[in-house]
């Protein structure tokens, strides 16, 4: 499985990476039955957000996860970038178990 990591407003620093890569590291797991008919891959991009309705650094995480033909596509932000990365692992995490049991 591919994994690419972006960020926009903020660095990529070796501790968000390797927290990142401890967080998605189940993902790897359930999608080996996905890469016998083709390539997976996840796209990750974490970001440094304001909104104008917002006080304050607003942390945003978006997961898309290509499954041989099929995305599934996950986003979150929170006040903390550690909780939107939790955030949105646990909603990839919701919709991969809808598929797979489906």
């Amino acid at each position: 499985m591919t994994v690419n990591i972006q960020t926009k407003n903020l660095t990529l620093t070796d501790a968000i990476s390797d927290y990142v890569a401890k967080q998605f590291g189940f993902i790897s797991r359930l999608t080996r039955r996905f890469e016998s008919l083709g390539a997976v891959s996840m796209d990750i991009e974490l970001a440094r957000t304001t909104r104008h309705h917002r006080k304050g650094e607003v942390f945003y995480a978006e997961v898309n996860l290509h499954l041989s033909g099929r995305l599934i596509r996950a986003e979150d932000s929170a006040e903390d970038l550690y909780r939107a990365i939790n955030m949105v692992r646990n909603t990839l995490k919701r919709e991969l178990a809808r598929l797979l049991h489906s």
